[in-house]
């Protein structure tokens, strides 16, 4: 899933489905994404998190497929339509099966590659190539969802009105970092949601 912007708008994903919003308020709160060695590193070069989005650069190669959900499940057979086979990582008990996919034991301990994503190394010490790796995860850290995003030390930084370093976003919320409490997330929520109005208001009609 990502959030990607489009000069003017924005297009968010979420599993099979895209919508468009003018404006964007990021609360996604502060669980830590658990990224592994190779992940982060090779994002954009064989390393992806949407499924739909990527999945057409992989029609008929061999990727990884880590998965920490059920619930996207449907994007593995959305990806196996594509690729001839997938290798099927799931954090989580499954039935899931499918021809030219094959369930692996354990868990990936690292995404290899120099430039891109060649391959991935499982719990065993066992090496498979690949030519990509999705990873469909619950969450994922804010940078990641929105590229350009300026974070602080793990946070996304905000402004007093909750504005981003991305035009039209703003954030709230144990994301944009400490104290995590109620008081404060409430009340930048509330802030948040003024400033997304006013921009939208300021920036009706605009063309970009």
């Amino acid at each position: 899933d990502g959030i990607y912007p489009m000069g003017g708008y924005f297009v968010l994903s979420s599993g099979s489905k895209m919508y468009e919003a003018k404006a964007v308020i990021l609360a996604t709160g502060a669980k830590a994404s658990n990224l592994i060695p190779g992940e982060q590193q090779l994002l954009g070069n064989g390393v992806s998190y949407c499924a739909t989005c990527d999945g057409n650069f992989y029609k008929g190669k061999t990727i990884a497929v880590i998965s920490d959900n059920k619930e996207s499940e449907e994007e593995v057979d959305f990806l196996a339509e594509l690729a001839e086979k997938v290798y099927f990582c799931p954090s989580y008990k499954t039935n899931y099966s499918r021809e030219n996919v094959i369930r692996l034991p354990g868990f990936v301990k690292s995404v290899n590659g120099e430039r891109h994503a060649d391959g991935i190394t499982l719990s065993d010490g066992s090496i498979i190539a690949v030519d990509g790796v999705f990873f469909l995860k619950q969450t994922v850290s804010a940078d990641v969802l929105l590229d350009g995003l300026e974070m602080n030390n793990g946070s996304v930084a905000v402004n007093r009105d909750m504005s981003t370093s991305v035009k039209g976003c703003f954030a709230c919320g144990d994301c944009t970092g400490r104290p995590y409490q109620i008081a404060k997330a409430i009340g930048e929520g509330n802030v948040a949601l003024h400033s997304a109005v006013a921009y939208l208001a300021e920036n009706k009609g605009k063309k970009e």
